[in-house]
């Protein structure tokens, strides 16, 4: 027995004996010796002066060569809610066998260990292997993201403007729960949220500030009644988005600066003021009024609301 290697197997000698002390090798020549399965081998001696001639001939077996399937994967793939097929694989052996084999996998869509198997079935010469590997399929990554109004108004209440999302491959969409801090006073106010993961995406959060401002101020009206060391302020009644307006204060600045001179205050029911200068104002000069008001949100908050526009006048000549 012998085992095929591509190559015409040539495994058998022979001898000739005979009376007179003949003995000598006979060369052998083959048929059927290169693929598995029968060879023959056939010697045959001429004879000679001294003895006739002889023949003999005798089969072998040239068994089938080993194959060996190896399958070549990466370690590791990411998931992407499709199945993942990363892998090849190669049948080889003796006498030039070399050739792709198509692979099949098992648990190979969702993050976790996968598997991957070829199988050769075997030919004439080759008999039949198989192999299996292992791969990872790794967690994809999310995305969430917060989305919310660069501010809000002030209203007394805790104010939750902002949504939040994530995302990620394999059809990953979903709303996520937003978490506030600092977001009932006026100042800035927090929003985050996040997303612990799933057997197919690692976590993520994300995290963004909105400001929470005091709600719009009176508006001044068209006119103002103007003397030479007072001005008569007058506004539009502002109608706050929650709670009741207390009273009104209107105060007078040199123009173009911060420099409080004067003000005065006014009821909720009253729409108008006169600041006087007290020594304070002159006359034919540039000055800058504004008008505040006192917002009652509940019987124990109270917020001044932001001033209104500033309106330039002049006093009289």
């Amino acid at each position: 027995v012998v085992v095929f290697d591509g190559a015409a197997l040539e495994p058998c000698s022979a001898q000739v004996f005979g009376d007179g002390g003949l003995s000598e090798s006979v060369q052998v020549t083959y048929s059927s010796n290169t693929d598995a399965g029968w060879g023959t081998a056939e010697a045959s001696f001429g004879g000679d002066g001294n003895h006739s001639g002889s023949y003999a001939s005798s089969g072998f077996q040239i068994m089938q060569a080993d194959s060996y399937v190896s399958i070549n994967c990466p370690s590791s793939v990411t998931f992407n809610g499709s199945a993942q097929e990363p892998c090849t694989a190669e049948v080889t052996g003796a006498g030039g066998l070399s050739q792709s084999l198509p692979v099949s996998y098992d648990s190979n869509v969702g993050a976790g260990s996968a598997m991957a198997q070829a199988s050769f079935d075997g030919d004439g010469n080759h008999a039949g292997s198989g192999a299996s590997t292992g791969f990872t399929i790794d967690p994809a990554a999310s995305s969430t993201v917060i989305t919310c109004p660069a501010s809000v108004a002030h209203t007394g209440a805790a104010l939750t403007p902002c949504t939040a999302q994530v995302t990620g491959d394999g059809g990953l969409s979903q709303s996520v729960a937003v978490v506030y801090s600092s977001n009932t006073d006026v100042g800035t106010a927090t929003a985050s949220a996040s997303f612990a993961g799933d057997s197919d995406h690692s976590g993520s959060s994300d995290s963004v500030t909105f400001t929470i401002t005091l709600p719009a101020g009176p508006t001044s009206c068209s006119s103002h009644g103007i003397g030479r060391y007072s001005i008569q302020m007058c506004w539009n009644p502002l109608v706050p988005p929650q709670g009741k307006v207390n009273r009104y204060r209107a105060y007078v600045y040199t123009a173009g600066t911060t420099t409080k001179l004067a003000s005065c205050k006014a009821s909720a029911a009253d729409t108008g003021c006169v600041v006087k200068g007290g020594g304070k104002l002159t006359p034919a000069t540039d000055y800058d009024v504004v008008v505040r008001a006192r917002v009652e949100l509940t019987a124990h908050q109270v917020l001044w609301s932001m001033y209104s526009a500033l309106v330039r006048v002049s006093t009289l000549p």
